[in-house]
């Protein structure tokens, strides 16, 4: 007795289905898409992707738009939130990692003075939040968790 099965796999889209990489690949082309995996390798299982922004590979201070796999988003948005934009482009400052350096910057705290022993004390919203970001992160990254007091050698290797 011989058992035969059908393993075809299948990537989801803007709502189509593709089961073939010559019909994705036209797909991709004709609408001009930008995936961020090998077609090669998405084929290997079954994916849908999605339309999320992430840090551009070649320029990490750009977001861009483009398809990953739907299981990544949550770890593309906290990648995002965990970049400092404020040491790039003054007043940008939207992601919870330049809130955390504005916080630092404005409660006078001197992360520069290595003699500093003073405890940062942070909200436990803020670091709850934070450490949100954190476990998407760890997903393929590898940051450690923020607490409510720090010392500044822990802030130092936090931020840089």
């Amino acid at each position: 007795m011989s058992i035969t099965t059908n393993t075809t796999t299948t990537i989801k889209i803007d709502g189509y289905s593709f089961t073939t990489k010559e019909a994705f690949d036209n797909y991709v082309q004709l609408h001009d898409l930008r995936i961020e995996e090998d077609t090669e390798v998405l084929f290997d299982r079954d994916v849908s992707l999605v339309r999320t922004d992430i840090i551009s590979p070649e320029n990490p201070q750009l977001v861009i738009s483009t398809y990953i796999d739907e299981d990544d988003v949550n770890y593309a948005a906290a990648a995002i939130q965990l970049t400092s934009t404020t040491r790039y482009h003054r007043g940008f400052g939207t992601t919870i990692m330049d809130a955390l350096e504005l916080w630092i910057n404005e409660s006078g705290w001197d992360i520069y003075d290595k003699n500093n022993t003073d405890i940062l004390e942070l909200d436990e919203d803020f670091v709850s939040e934070f450490n949100t970001h954190i476990k998407n992160y760890n997903r393929y990254g590898d940051r450690s968790e923020i607490k409510c007091k720090m010392t500044r050698d822990e802030v130092v290797k936090l931020l840089y």
